[in-house]
């Protein structure tokens, strides 16, 4: 009893104290003491567990998506950095219209700082940035920093559980007309193809341009992927982007969407586009391959019942990541519906 008294007097009066620490946007000169904190296990317990995050790393994700002055936020005290968070400015599409979303990442106090309020300081700063870029919505998947995000402004709308397989079944899918190649950088066509898929699927969606997967899946320093691309007679109609986990060996099916085109049906596109990545995956020995079309969206549910079918089953959502999403503006208030999201693992971290 005693004990439990005297750590709620300490938790009171760091409460009571206001971080002394300054806080700023970062610049491209930021990473390394940036990654001191990231770096560090007893701020964030996972450092201990994957290699240390390079410089070149944070630049490809914070620096290269935006520009040398992005919307990343960091605490200083005495020299050190002590506490982050940041979003990565990512294009969306909702029913054929782009628009303008930030993906929340880097939130991270150190432990000393913690409990005085700088974390929603940051946000304050974070905020204003956004709605000064004209960015409808933040969102971001996560599991230990949910009580953070809905403190400030953020609302969960579902969870991003996943389905795996250990074996899988895939037949060889032959279809007149229907090329289906690997490729080594996005189609120019990559941006019509995602303004039609959107318009076709209805809801929102990552906007799959020819920028946003050359920075994405090409130029990924984390992990190695493979895309794969469907076409009917030069038309593009499918894509599939597999990812390889080559420390933990597990394979992802990172995105998979189709149109459906003349006698061609989107179950038909989707084998076509699953059949060289898994392949892949077994030729690599990957004995794991993970999906997560997650949520109530009719085509992920589509995609959830395909998978099915050839060996994937659904995980328990005890360990998934919540899905929160802060609408900046009055019109965003319908992404609270998680049956509008096409939620895929394309939109994890790496």
């Amino acid at each position: 009893m005693l004990e439990a008294l005297v750590n709620y007097a300490v938790r009171r009066s760091r409460a009571a104290i206001p971080s002394p620490a300054s806080i700023r946007f970062a610049t491209t000169r930021d990473a390394d003491a940036i990654n001191a904190l990231y770096n560090d296990a007893s701020a964030r317990p996972d450092a201990a567990a994957v290699p240390p995050r390079t410089a070149a790393q944070w630049r490809w994700e914070y620096i290269q998506s935006s520009s040398d002055s992005p919307p990343y936020v960091l605490a200083e005290h005495d020299g050190y950095v002590v506490g982050t968070q940041a979003y990565i400015p990512i294009e969306f599409v909702c029913d054929g219209r782009i628009i303008r979303t930030g993906k929340d990442e880097d939130t991270l106090v150190h432990p000393v700082h913690r409990g005085r309020g700088l974390l929603d300081a940051m946000y304050k700063h974070l905020s204003a940035r956004a709605l000064s870029d004209g960015v409808e919505l933040l969102w971001g998947l996560t599991s230990t920093a949910v009580k953070p995000l809905i403190r400030n402004g953020f609302m969960g709308v579902g969870v991003n559980d996943a389905m795996a397989a250990t074996q899988w079944t895939v037949a060889p899918v032959s279809i007149s007309g229907l090329i289906v190649s690997e490729i080594n950088e996005p189609g120019a066509d990559s941006d019509l193809f995602s303004l039609e898929l959107s318009r076709h699927l209805g809801g929102i969606m990552p906007h799959l341009t020819a920028s946003f997967l050359k920075w994405r899946v090409f130029e990924n320093p984390f992990r190695r992927y493979q895309m794969v691309e469907a076409r009917l007679n030069g038309r593009l109609v499918g894509l599939a982007i597999f990812k390889l986990d080559e420390r933990k060996q597990v394979g992802f099916i990172s995105d998979l969407v189709a149109i459906p085109a003349e006698r061609i049906s989107e179950a038909d596109i989707l084998s076509a586009l699953l059949d060289p990545g898994l392949r892949h995956f077994a030729r690599e020995g990957y004995r794991r391959v993970e999906a997560r079309p997650s949520g109530t969206h009719p085509f992920n549910r589509r995609v959830q019942a395909l998978l099915s079918t050839i060996g994937f089953i659904r995980q328990s959502p005890d360990q998934a990541a919540t899905f929160l999403v802060r609408p900046m503006l009055p019109s965003a208030r319908s992404f609270l519906a998680l049956d509008q999201w096409r939620i895929s693992e394309l939109m994890r971290e790496y």
